[in-house]
């Protein structure tokens, strides 16, 4: 089912799979299906349903990221290019408001998951994925100036 719903990599299928599994066993095991309230199939389904649904916005707004950091300027090989521009990014970055330099540093310099930088900042993926989205923009808007 998940795969003929999903057009994406094998490696992104299996993934969602098991996350839609996962959830299943957590689910039952903390006793969260009531039969009164339904059948185990259709409740089964929603389950796949909010799962799948979760994964397209993932991907939507790993896009939408992707496409906002390729709009950032390309470093150079050239040394002192390079480290002209390595000054002009910390610049940049120092105009942003810490918790925007926080979440950029934490996803492109240590290269965190999302779930991890909201699990270690306190935060929802909504609240991390809001502000990188915004922090990027903000820190191009700094890199032009």
């Amino acid at each position: 089912m998940v795969r003929a719903r999903v057009q994406a990599s094998r490696e992104d299928q299996n993934d969602l799979i098991n996350e839609v599994l996962m959830s299943i066993l957590g689910n039952l095991r903390r006793g969260m299906f009531d039969p009164e309230k339904g059948q185990l199939g259709s409740y089964l389904w929603g389950i796949a349903r909010n799962k799948i649904r979760d994964f397209f916005k993932r991907v939507a707004q790993d896009r939408q990221h992707d496409a906002i950091a390729e709009d950032l300027p390309d470093f150079h090989p050239d040394p002192f290019e390079r480290q002209q521009k390595r000054r002009q990014l910390h610049n940049a970055l120092q105009k942003l408001d810490e918790k925007y330099r926080i979440v950029l540093t934490l996803r492109y310099q240590e290269e965190l998951e999302i779930e991890d930088i909201a699990g270690q900042l306190g935060l929802t993926h909504t609240q991390v994925y809001n502000q990188i989205h915004y922090g990027l923009r903000l820190l191009r808007e700094n890199w032009r100036e």
